[in-house]
């Protein structure tokens, strides 16, 4: 098992003593608001976007990201992790 691992299981039990929901919330707030701020970035230096900037495009298209980091963490992330780790401690 190489130290990678040993890290990997040292943070993943303190994740799962958290639980799934506080889990997909903090992290999926995190994956929200980066791709959120990545993607207002983007659309608007490169497409030079300035619609995207009004306060309910703002309001509506940050809770669509925390919505979609919340789904990706609660089912996908958390799946992934939990099998991960039981494949680690198995051995």
């Amino acid at each position: 098992m190489t130290e990678k691992d040993k890290k990997f299981i040292e943070t993943w039990k303190i994740a799962r003593n958290l639980g799934r929901l506080k889990y997909a919330l903090t992290y999926g707030a995190f994956f929200g608001i980066f791709t959120y701020v990545f993607s207002s970035i983007i659309l608007y230096y490169v497409f030079s976007e300035r619609d995207f900037f009004h306060l309910p495009n703002i309001v509506i298209q940050l809770l669509g990201f925390l919505l979609v980091g919340f789904l990706l963490a609660y089912y996908s992330t958390w799946d992934r992790n939990n099998k991960k780790y039981n494949e680690l401690t198995k051995k």
